[in-house]
């Protein structure tokens, strides 16, 4: 398991599958805005679902991220 960065527009999605207690995972995301070459702000973002495999809560924690960036950002 480890943490996937992926670059969605001036922001960069920071992925990490977390495994809890019952051994699925949870999705957790940190989003960092940057301008002009430097982070400026980061907003982390837990999300309660679980899936089976790591590369399933990396794959919705960069799809939610994308989203509310497309939707607030």
């Amino acid at each position: 398991m480890s943490k996937q960065v992926f670059e969605h527009g001036k922001y960069w999605l920071n992925c990490e599958p977390l495994c809890m207690p019952d051994g699925r995972f949870c999705a957790m995301v940190v989003v960092t805005s940057r301008a002009n070459g430097s982070f400026v702000t980061s907003r982390r973002f837990p999300d309660p679902e679980r899936f089976d495999g790591p590369d399933a809560a990396v794959a919705h924690a960069r799809r939610w991220a994308g989203d509310w960036i497309n939707r607030f950002g």
